[in-house]
């Protein structure tokens, strides 16, 4: 898979894809950035296949059958969800962006809530389907998330960073999560203040831990 793209998307940065796509020391750059950052990524192909886990993703996902390489994910979501999550993914390939929550299997039975944003990207011979994923709400796993810190961010908090990483503006994000502009503002703030972040760069990099931005 081309590498660029995939860790751009989990890097959260906010350059252009043209710019991403192009040289050898962005490939480097972005690929260095998908093994190393700390927010869970998983890579899909068109057949909803899994590609590609991080090392945050393998820690996260564990010993549930989708985190094989090779194996279709839907035999790692819960029977009752695999009608809403087969929906979800007809909506990502639809439109290009989604996110939500779906419930995975472990190979001992437990259930995994995960919540996702996903985006799809192009790349030689086909798409690629680029997810990040952190625990649900109410989730055991959820100890591990973005959420939970010395000066702990709310969902919300986190939700509206994990947007600002796939590169979504204040209106798109308002739009993605039904509030209003100023609400996504007023979230933002919250967070640096938390963080000690100067600018939203700087805010997803932190949170990502990939270093000052």
């Amino acid at each position: 898979m081309n590498a660029a793209p995939r860790a751009a998307t989990a890097a959260g940065t906010e350059l252009s894809g043209a710019a991403v796509r192009g040289g050898e020391a962005w490939e480097a750059a972005f690929q260095l950035l998908f093994e190393t950052t700390a927010t869970p990524v998983a890579i899909l192909d068109e057949r909803r296949r899994l590609v590609d886990l991080n090392v945050a993703a393998q820690r996260l996902l564990g010993h549930c059958p989708a985190s094989r390489a090779g194996e279709p994910i839907v035999g790692a979501v819960a029977a009752g969800e695999r009608r809403r999550s087969a929906a979800q993914w007809e909506r990502l390939l639809r439109e290009g962006r989604a996110s939500g929550t779906t419930t995975l299997i472990s190979s001992d039975g437990a259930e995994l809530k995960i919540a996702y944003t996903a985006v799809i990207e192009a790349v030689p011979g086909g798409r690629r389907a680029v997810y990040t994923l952190t625990p649900a709400a109410g989730s055991p796993l959820q100890t591990n998330s973005l959420a939970v810190r010395s000066q702990p961010l709310t969902r919300r908090e986190a939700q509206v960073i994990r947007l600002i990483a796939d590169g979504l503006d204040t209106a798109e994000i308002a739009d993605t999560l039904e509030v209003s502009p100023n609400t996504v503002r007023s979230h933002v703030r919250n967070a640096m203040s938390k963080l000690g972040a100067r600018t939203r760069a700087q805010l997803v990099a932190r949170v990502l831990g990939i270093g000052e931005g």
